[in-house]
């Protein structure tokens, strides 16, 4: 892990070292009860690395802004890698989509504009 590690359009997430790392996925694992997570390398060159994320769980924990509602939350984003030696240094999120199917099966779908 970098000591500089940057998140570029999504704020919510600019660790700065190992232990805010280590943070937000343990902040993840607050959020998303019963989490299912998966991420799928679609390729590499040189130092990057372009990745899908797909993180899906009972949403237990507040969440960019949304209070906990005890539904079905789901975050899906393409995610690029920049790597400094085998650390990584930079992450970009791309074409981040949060789903919400509430409890009384109603359907949200939040876009987040990002700005990079």
């Amino acid at each position: 892990m970098s000591q500089h590690l940057r998140c570029l359009g999504f704020p919510e997430f600019n660790p700065e070292g190992s232990e805010e790392f280590s943070g937000f996925l343990n902040y993840l694992h607050d959020v998303f009860d019963q989490l299912d997570y998966k991420a799928g390398s679609l390729f590499s060159v040189g130092a990057y690395t372009v990745a899908s994320v797909h993180i899906k769980g009972r949403h237990r924990e507040e969440f960019m802004g949304l209070t906990a509602t005890g539904g079905m939350l789901s975050l899906d984003t393409i995610t690029l890698f920049k790597f400094k030696g085998k650390m990584i240094s930079h992450i970009w999120m791309y074409k981040t989509k949060v789903t919400l199917i509430t409890t009384k099966g109603n359907v949200f779908n939040f876009k987040k504009r990002l700005i990079l």
